[in-house]
């Protein structure tokens, strides 16, 4: 028996040659007979799928209720970084949580998720801490790590967005693509390449390819290190668009670190264009503050004139 499994639908689809048939997350190895044209619906949207061979009803089962938890977890997660939720449903998805993160094959699922993209506007990290407990040690250190590494993580982002189409021949295989990778913990490992100041020309070499990872191709990854490299070596200019990254609270980090010997232009420009060069500092005047060595480095004028 084959079978193809979705945490995101929290469905099953079982392969018995012409039978088809489903089990659902949360009824054991309760068995439904399906029809062909049933199988859309099953799975609607969901990008998560993994395709097992020979494997039988109680495997698929236990790997449907571990991927759904895995779901599960990330869903509460978004919960407890939602700032329009009342602390106290916030504080309860922190220990709730911080249970599930106790399973081995759960734990990383929602960082690898997270460290995919920046936090989107409404994201609260510090709030989402405050409502942390001594109860709940998993969680805050995620949190930190997360909102330590936002600079990162944005870096990375970007520069798989300025992967060409053309690398992956069309928007549904960049879309697979990117949630393979993502689901792979490619994006969070690579972030962490950056933390430790590791060479990103190596980090093809530290990947463990999966068969699925394989099969989207090495050149979508030789793609991303290109770009990320390109990014890092040309000082730009960033104009965060909304949901991708908050200009002001970026530029509420660097007011808040220790100040430079002198500022040269408006506050109003820190929040309105940063330059980034190599991917790590935030231009304010005629110093950039660098939040990785914790230094403010001199910087040549601002052409734009700010």
């Amino acid at each position: 028996m084959n079978a193809v499994i979705s945490g995101q639908a929290g469905v099953a689809l079982l392969v018995n040659g012409p039978e088809l048939a489903s089990i659902h997350a949360g009824r054991g190895s309760e068995v439904i007979s399906r029809r062909p044209e049933e199988v859309r619906f099953l799975l609607g949207d969901a990008r998560d799928l993994e395709f097992i061979e020979d494997i039988d009803v109680q495997e698929v089962s236990r790997r449907l209720e571990v991927e759904t938890t895995k779901y599960d977890a990330l869903h509460i997660s978004l919960i407890l970084l939602d700032e329009s939720l009342s602390h106290d449903t916030r504080r309860e998805a922190a220990e709730e949580l911080e249970e599930l993160l106790e399973e081995a094959e759960v734990t990383d699922f929602p960082e690898r998720v997270l460290f995919s993209h920046p936090f989107p506007r409404g994201a609260d990290p510090s709030g989402a801490r405050a409502c942390c407990t001594g109860r709940t040690p998993k969680v805050r250190a995620l949190l930190d790590r997360l909102d330590a590494l936002q600079p990162l993580i944005a870096e990375v982002h970007e520069a798989w967005e300025r992967i060409p189409d053309s690398a992956f021949g069309s928007i549904g295989e960049r879309s697979h693509a990117q949630a393979t990778f993502v689901r792979e913990g490619l994006f969070r490992d690579l972030v962490q390449t950056l933390a430790d100041r590791r060479s990103i020309d190596t980090f093809p070499a530290q990947v463990r390819w999966s068969k699925e990872v394989e099969q989207v191709r090495r050149k979508i990854l030789r793609e991303w290190i290109h770009s990320l490299r390109t990014q890092r070596q040309e000082p730009m200019y960033a104009a965060f668009r909304p949901g991708v990254g908050r200009v002001a609270e970026v530029a509420a980090k660097v007011r808040e670190s220790p100040q430079p010997p002198a500022v040269s232009y408006p506050e109003s420009a820190k929040e309105r264009r940063l330059l980034i060069p190599n991917g790590i500092q935030f231009e304010t005047g005629e110093y950039a503050y660098s939040p990785v060595s914790a230094a403010w480095v001199r910087q040549q004028p601002d052409p734009a004139g700010y």
